[in-house]
């Protein structure tokens, strides 16, 4: 969707919506969550110029089919907060894919140290960036990481074989196939 293009009005009377929850094409400037309790499907809020999540404060539950994941927040380069999405004091329940009920990955400017213990659970894909502050690259610290491997591995073997290499009179090959010279 192009900037500047014709949103959504969100329904405030809402409380429960099913179906996906798509917010880059609803206008989240006029936008009044306040009712909202349940999603029956998944929240999205992909490839946006969104730079803070909607509060939604009565939200209790997103129930996504367990396919997909319950929230997917993903490639929003001006994301920077979402802590005052929800109110993550009070019990919060998403429910989707086993591995990822909560996907977020390619926000480069998002803080996500400082995002709820809710997001930072084994397998999650926040856990993988690794990120540990705004304007991390993702791709630099991969090359970084796969450099150190190397190097170290490099070391390693050269701190392991050179001391083969520098060889000794004696050097067995094959039993019986190789003899020693005396000069």
């Amino acid at each position: 969707m192009k900037e500047g293009a014709f949103k959504l009005q969100w329904p405030e009377w809402c409380e429960v919506f099913h179906g996906d929850l798509n917010l880059r094409v609803i206008d989240l400037d006029n936008a009044d969550f306040s009712k909202l309790r349940r999603i029956n499907g998944s929240i999205n809020l992909i490839n946006s110029q969104t730079r803070t999540m909607p509060y939604m404060p009565k939200l209790k539950v997103i129930q996504s089919d367990g396919i997909r994941p319950g929230v997917v927040i993903l490639n929003n380069k001006e994301l920077r907060d979402m802590r005052g999405f929800v109110n993550w004091d009070k019990e919060v329940k998403v429910i989707g894919h086993p591995d990822f009920p909560i996907f977020i990955s390619g926000n480069t400017e998002l803080d996500t140290i400082n995002l709820p213990k809710a997001f930072h659970k084994p397998l999650s894909p926040t856990l993988c960036e690794k990120r540990l502050a705004p304007g991390y690259n993702i791709q630099f610290a991969e090359s970084l990481s796969l450099a150190t491997t190397l190097i170290t591995l490099i070391l390693s073997a050269t701190i392991f074989l050179y001391p083969m290499s520098l060889g000794s009179g004696i050097v067995y090959f094959v039993p019986g196939y190789h003899k020693e010279t005396v000069n």
